[in-house]
């Protein structure tokens, strides 16, 4: 009887070869794509997190139009003004900050191109370079350009590039005796760029970075321009020095007074609670407050979460639909296929052969098919669409490179599934 079974499988296989090749590549691909879209989100995730992650990136983002050496104290121990007593007193509103930095943040423009420019203090540890990719940086001379926005300007480690900022030299150092003697000291073929609304200052690049603040690669994404606020200052006292006719007393006292200054209009905060934070700043007797937004709305980089979110969405709904047509797909062409043997069943029944083993006997090549294209969508699945779909996200994101996990526990779960259900 195994060997009459056993020709008949032989006969069959042969017989029906088209249907089984379909049913092997249709397995397939239900597996693929369930495996392959999966492992495509926890690439491109890994690899937002990782930028994220060596970025140090802050959680919250408060500029100020003027800077209060107090806010910094305040928000880290939830302090609040109370008009009536004229005085701070503890906030019955926790602000939730684990810390905050200062830095000092400009939109810039080169060739009418936007850049933020970031001017870091030098003992600052969030929002840094994730990735020095050429190079070199440090804290007096080093200026760091995101290097997407450098390819597309086709700027060179190197090159000195000039950049204009949206910003006043006197909001870093202002004085009413400086400016009168600034004006009638300009230098032949120079202006007055010490009350102007934007000056342009040049930068030697030192190297080119990946930051969490840029990581779009398309023409309309903003730059980063980031450098230490020693730097920024050492270029503003140089620009100062190369427009005015400057004594050696008024040369000192301005750079003295530069060096000095708390050039600073942002503040960097880990965790916090952003309601209460601007609950702080209304209550202050002149609020300073401009701006204050999560990470999650900084300009690139709203769009590579909103792109990772979809990619989620997509690794469930998508696949799940084609597993419903895949399943239906092949109970279709297994039914066929019993329709078309059906005289050949009753053969076997003539011939005594048990109910069970001739059911054995259909349903074990075509299981055979369904293991055999399931098993190629998983090995394949990880490794190829991600692939693919990495060619698409490295023209569209600067980010870090990052080892991917190509197997995780849910794609042999959901192996077993199909292979149970089909």
């Amino acid at each position: 009887m195994n060997s009459t079974l056993a020709k008949r499988i032989i006969r069959n296989i042969y017989k029906n070869i088209k249907s089984y090749i379909s049913i092997i590549i249709i397995s397939c691909i239900a597996v693929l794509f369930y495996t392959g879209l999966e492992a495509n989100y926890h690439y491109l995730a890994n690899r937002a997190n990782k930028e994220m992650n060596d970025s140090n990136i802050a959680d919250n983002y408060v500029t100020v139009n003027s800077y209060d050496s107090t806010d910094t104290l305040n928000l880290e121990n939830d302090l609040i003004y109370d008009s009536t007593q004229g005085k701070y007193i503890e906030s019955p509103i926790k602000y939730e900050v684990e810390d905050v930095e200062e830095r000092f943040y400009s939109d810039a423009y080169y060739e009418e191109r936007q850049v933020f420019l970031i001017a870091s203090k030098p003992s600052n540890k969030m929002n840094v370079p994730a990735e020095i990719t050429e190079g070199d940086y440090n804290d007096v001379t080093g200026v760091l350009i995101s290097e997407a926005y450098a390819k597309r300007r086709k700027i060179n480690v190197g090159d000195t590039i000039p950049f204009t900022i949206k910003a006043s030299i006197s909001d870093f150092y202002y004085d009413s005796v400086i400016s009168a003697y600034l004006e009638t000291h300009v230098k032949e073929g120079k202006e007055n760029i010490y009350v102007s609304s934007e000056f342009t200052i040049d930068f030697r690049v030192s190297g080119f970075m990946k930051h969490a603040e840029a990581v779009g690669r398309r023409a309309s994404n903003p730059g980063v321009l980031y450098m230490s606020s020693l730097c920024l200052k050492t270029s503003l006292m140089n620009l100062i020095a190369d427009t005015y006719e400057l004594d050696d007393t008024t040369a000192h006292t301005i750079n003295a007074a530069i060096l000095s200054a708390d050039i600073y209009n942002q503040y960097l905060i880990r965790g916090g609670n952003l309601s209460a934070i601007r609950k702080y700043f209304s209550s202050k007797e002149k609020n300073n407050l401009l701006l204050a937004t999560p990470m999650e709305e900084l300009p690139t980089l709203s769009i590579l979460l909103v792109d990772i979110e979809n990619t989620k969405s997509i690794s469930y709904t998508f696949p799940i639909i084609f597993y419903v047509c895949a399943v239906l797909i092949v109970a279709v062409t297994i039914m066929k296929e019993i329709d078309n043997e059906e005289a050949n069943i009753g053969l076997l029944n003539a011939l005594g052969i048990e109910k069970w083993r001739i059911a054995l006997h259909y349903s074990c090549s075509t299981i055979t098919c369904v293991l055999l294209g399931g098993l190629i969508g998983l090995i394949f699945g990880p490794i190829f669409i991600p692939w693919m779909m990495n060619l698409k996200y490295d023209a569209l994101y600067s980010l870090v490179e990052t080892k991917s996990v190509l197997y995780y526990p849910s794609y042999f779960v959901i192996f077993v599934v199909f292979i149970s259900v089909a």
